[in-house]
C-alpha cells in the first residue's frame, strides 16, 4: 500500500497516486475530495472493464493496461492490469492494485521536464502509453500465428494444437474487447485546444490496433480451418494406407480360408505341387494388385 503526491512544477494541479490502497486510505481520499463511493468501489474491483463516468465535481474512468501473461490465458485479469482515474481541472487521482511503470514513465519524461501543465494533458500521455501496451503482445501473437502455420504446413502437427489455437484466439479476443471498450473513454475525454492533435493521434492508434487485432482473429480462424483440413488429410492418408494393405491380404486370406476348411475330398491337398503352386498364385496376385494400384496412382 502506498500513497504518493506527485509535484507538477509551475502548475496548480495535485496528482495523487494510490497503489493498492486500504479501505481506510480509500475512505480518507473519498472524504477529502468528495469522490463518488460507487465509482471508488469500482476502482478497486480487479475485473472491472473500461468505462467513463461524468460526476458532479469529478470525472471518472477505468482503463486496462495490457500485460504479458502466460500463454494459457483465460480471463481479463490475467491479460491486463487496471487503472482507475478521478480528475478535474485541479486534481488527478490514479488508483491501481500493482506497480504501474507507465505512470513512472509519464512522471520522468513529461512531469519532471515541465512539459505538462494540465490534468487532461497528463491523461492524454497516460492513455497513449496504455494503448502502446497492446502493440508488443500483438506482434507476439502475429509471430506465434506464423510459427503455428509453419508447424502445421511444413512439419508434423504438434500435440495440443487445438488447445494452443484456443489460447491464441482467447488472448486476441480479450485484447480486442478491452480496446473496443476503451473507445468510450477516448470519446468522452475533453481536452484543451492545444492537446487535440495528441488526442487525435491516440484515436488513430486505437483504430489501428483494433484493425490489427481483427486481422489476427481472422488469421486464427483461417488456421483453425487449415488445421482441420490437414488433420483430415493425414487421417485419409492413414486410412488409404490401411486399405491398400487390406486389399493385398484380402484375396490371400480368401485362398487360405478355402484350403483351411478341412474337407476330406479336396484333390489339391494330395497333389505333389499343391503347396508351391498355391504360394506362386498368392505371389502373382500380390504382383497384379501392386501393378493395378500403380496404374491407378494409388501408390
Amino acid at each position: 500500500m502506498a500513497i504518493r503526491t506527485i509535484n507538477i512544477p509551475d502548475a496548480p494541479i495535485r496528482w495523487i497516486d494510490l497503489q493498492n490502497p486500504s479501505a481506510e486510505e480509500r475512505e480518507q481520499i473519498a472524504t477529502q475530495y468528495d469522490l463518488d463511493l460507487y465509482a471508488l468501489s469500482d476502482s478497486v474491483e480487479p475485473n472491472h472493464l473500461p468505462k467513463f463516468e461524468e460526476h458532479t465535481n469529478m470525472n471518472f474512468f477505468i482503463v486496462r493496461v495490457r500485460i504479458n501473461p502466460s500463454k494459457k490465458t483465460v480471463n481479463i485479469q490475467q491479460i491486463s492490469s487496471k487503472i482507475a482515474v478521478f480528475y478535474n481541472d485541479e486534481v488527478l487521482i490514479t488508483i491501481h492494485r500493482g506497480e504501474m511503470p507507465l505512470i513512472d514513465d509519464v512522471i520522468v519524461k513529461f512531469i519532471n521536464t515541465g512539459s505538462l501543465k494540465t490534468t487532461t494533458g497528463i491523461l492524454v500521455k497516460m492513455l497513449h502509453k496504455v494503448l502502446l501496451s497492446y502493440e508488443e503482445p500483438l506482434m507476439k501473437l502475429s509471430d506465434e500465428i506464423n510459427q503455428f502455420e509453419a508447424d502445421i504446413l511444413l512439419k508434423d502437427i504438434p500435440p495440443h494444437s487445438l488447445q494452443r489455437l484456443f489460447y491464441l484466439k482467447n488472448r486476441a479476443n480479450l485484447s480486442r474487447k478491452l480496446l473496443i471498450l476503451t473507445d468510450d473513454v477516448l470519446d468522452s475525454l475533453l481536452v484543451k485546444k492545444n492537446e487535440r492533435s495528441s488526442l487525435r493521434d491516440i484515436r488513430d492508434l486505437h483504430t489501428k490496433l483494433i484493425v490489427l487485432y481483427d486481422q489476427v482473429l481472422e488469421e486464427i480462424s483461417s488456421l483453425q480451418s487449415i488445421y482441420i483440413s490437414v488433420s483430415a488429410q493425414k487421417t485419409n492418408e492413414v486410412m488409404k494406407t490401411l486399405t491398400i494393405f487390406s486389399m493385398f491380404f484380402l484375396p490371400l486370406t480368401f485362398i487360405v480360408g478355402i484350403y483351411g476348411m478341412n474337407f476330406k475330398y479336396m484333390p489339391e491337398l494330395y497333389y505333389q505341387w499343391s503347396y508351391p503352386i498355391c504360394l506362386l498364385v498368392m505371389f502373382l496376385i500380390c504382383i497384379g494388385l501392386y501393378i493395378w494400384f500403380k496404374r491407378k496412382k494409388w501408390l
